[in-house]
């Protein structure tokens, strides 16, 4: 990846519901998938499920098996509240 308008096209996800996404996987030289791309792509589909004035200030992720470079990642968006001050 040279520039940033790689970067942003590599974060930038299909939407395929309301709540689901698929990203693309970035072709790392080690052969699995980048845990910082997960976690950016991840980021991007919730900020597609909620208000507009709603910022992030809170990520957690686990990565228990690296991911296959071959397939697509598929996010699913699960909304667990959605209220006046946050959104969880």
């Amino acid at each position: 990846m040279q520039t940033i308008k790689e970067l942003i096209e590599l974060i930038t996800l299909n939407k395929i519901d309301e709540t689901i996404f698929e990203g693309e996987n970035y072709q790392a030289p080690w052969g699995r998938v980048f845990g910082g791309q997960v976690l950016a792509q991840s980021l991007h589909a919730a900020y597609q499920t909620v208000p507009k004035d709603r910022i992030a200030h809170s990520l957690h992720g686990y990565f228990i098996l690296g991911g296959d470079l071959r397939y697509p990642i598929r996010y699913e968006v699960d909304t667990i509240r959605n209220g006046g001050s946050f959104t969880t």
